[in-house]
């Protein structure tokens, strides 16, 4: 694979991390207001399968979930978090 294609996913994955935080942060009670360890498990199966990549099965192994109830709620998680980033503005580049 060639390196600048490793940089571009690099930076791909840091910019959806830095959305979903801010995402997070807006919520009412805010992600400040939490102790790191503190997300809820559905939150921790989405965010190991859309930002870390391990298959929703794979997900649903660690934490002793039937894959069903997993892949539904990181679904429910994703239409979601894709709802609030379809209202936000473009970000432009900055040359």
């Amino acid at each position: 694979m060639p390196e600048n294609t490793i940089v571009s996913m690099y930076k791909q994955s840091v910019e959806q991390i830095e959305r979903l935080v801010e995402v997070m942060d807006a919520r009412k009670e805010g992600i400040k207001a939490m102790k790191p360890d503190r997300f809820t498990e559905d939150q921790k199966w989405f965010l190991l399968a859309h930002v870390f990549g391990f298959p929703q099965a794979e997900v649903a192994r660690m934490f002793g979930k039937h894959k069903d109830t997993v892949n539904k709620k990181v679904k429910r998680l994703a239409d979601r978090y894709a709802g609030l980033f379809d209202q936000e503005e473009p970000v432009t580049a900055c040359a």
